[in-house]
């Protein structure tokens, strides 16, 4: 009785590979389950029913699922093909670290928006971002 080990990946050859032990390993496992959550999130959105005030929030949340359901499915192909370890010829130079560090800063700032928008909804708070109007009860 062999014992498998899920923290490591064997040994990956330089070069596009086709490599099916990857889904054997930790990662490889990781990826099916996020495939696995990106459908059920797919199908549970779908099947959901519509309301008039919902109707924008559920076909954003259908497109994000979708998204991520593609770009996981991308991403364990690449992994099973080996194409992670290839050597791209590139030229680097400040320029990418600078788009890199943009990018993070934009992701960070969309993460904290997102959860402040998230706050001033449970508080019964004004979320658009203009100032509060007389008479006028949450956001519509």
């Amino acid at each position: 009785m062999s014992s498998a080990n899920y923290h490591e990946s064997p040994p990956a050859p330089q070069g596009i590979s086709c490599r099916p032990v990857y889904v054997t390993t930790l990662a490889g496992v990781l990826k099916f389950f996020e495939i696995f959550c990106d459908i059920l999130a797919l199908i549970l959105a779908g099947a959901a029913p519509v309301y008039d005030e919902v109707v924008g929030h559920r076909g954003f949340f259908i497109f994000v699922a979708a998204v991520a359901l593609i770009i996981s499915f991308i991403l364990l192909i690449a992994c099973i093909l080996n194409v992670n370890n290839v050597r791209w010829p590139a030229k680097y130079s400040g320029v990418y670290g600078a788009a890199t560090f943009f990018g993070f800063a934009a992701f960070a700032t969309y993460l904290f928006d997102g959860i402040n928008r998230f706050r001033l909804s449970r508080s019964g708070g004004n979320t658009d971002g203009n100032p509060p109007q007389a008479g006028r009860q949450g956001t519509y």
